[in-house]
């Protein structure tokens, strides 16, 4: 029930008497787009013990706990603060939850529980916004290594902002079907197929092309950066008031059922030596 695969957090967690809700994998080793250098991105989302919730020490508890070494990025997230991103549609708490490395470590029934959370929050249209701000980043970041040749973070943030766009239309185009879209980017474009995405070139083989010629690379991915800041632009001005208020007609008060969960997940965790 404790088992700990993230062996970054083992120590933080028995210190701080910490006990994990579910551990995952995120980033580019799910989307298909690693490569020799990347991060291994590992999340978790944590519970303190039942005591220090009701005691005068309240300060103790961190919204999330960080362990950065080599080639190594953990991040676990308290409950509480997991639960409040999940319910306002955060793309990246929902790539958590539906990674194919999940693993849950509270009660088959919370486990249960806890999928029924996550698709009674799903809002598509949450997470199109969500999706905006994430594109409107990427293409940014795009646009900083163009002004400064950055070959490694210009092929970095061009395959983000693919994702983020594919998945922004993804998501509009089954909105009425509720389903999150694919993490593979390999299988999001077969999902696209009829909208006719652009072929995407490979991105290990631009990451060899960086070290020898970056910049033929950073020309390549970053040729038509005006045309993407446009793009994102016009999105935002005109997509973006649609979402605010198709989020409003659709609102549901999720705290009753959060509250529930949040306090049942932190008695069961507690009570597990």
């Amino acid at each position: 029930m404790n088992k700990i695969v993230i062996p970054e957090f083992k120590d933080t967690y028995k210190v701080a008497n910490i006990k994990p809700l579910f551990q995952t994998l995120i980033g580019s080793h799910i989307h298909g787009l690693e490569h020799p250098s990347s991060d291994i991105d590992y999340r978790a989302v944590h519970v303190y013990n039942k005591d220090l919730y009701i005691s005068i020490h309240l300060d103790d508890i961190k919204t999330s706990i960080e362990a950065q070494e080599d080639k190594v990025d953990a991040v676990s997230y308290e409950l509480g603060a997991f639960l409040n991103i999940l319910n306002k549609g955060a793309h990246n708490a929902y790539e958590m939850v539906y990674s194919p490395y999940f693993e849950f470590y509270g009660s088959d029934e919370l486990k249960k529980e806890f999928e029924d959370i996550c698709k009674t929050c799903f809002n598509p249209y949450k997470l199109c916004l969500s999706y905006i701000g994430a594109m409107a980043s990427a293409v940014s970041g795009l646009a900083k290594a163009f002004e400064t040749m950055n070959a490694k973070k210009a092929i970095k943030c061009f395959f983000m902002h693919h994702r983020f766009l594919a998945s922004y239309y993804y998501t509009l185009k089954y909105k009425d079907d509720n389903l999150f879209p694919p993490l593979l980017l390999e299988d999001l474009h077969k999902a696209l197929s009829e909208d006719n995405p652009p072929p995407l070139p490979n991105i290990n083989d631009l990451f060899e092309e960086a070290s020898k010629e970056p910049e033929k690379v950073i020309g390549l991915l970053c040729e038509n950066i005006d045309d993407l800041k446009d793009q994102i632009e016009n999105i935002i001005k005109t997509q973006r008031p649609i979402l605010i208020k198709k989020i409003e007609e659709t609102h549901k008060d999720n705290t009753e059922l959060l509250n529930n969960f949040y306090r049942k997940a932190v008695y069961e965790l507690s009570n597990n030596n």
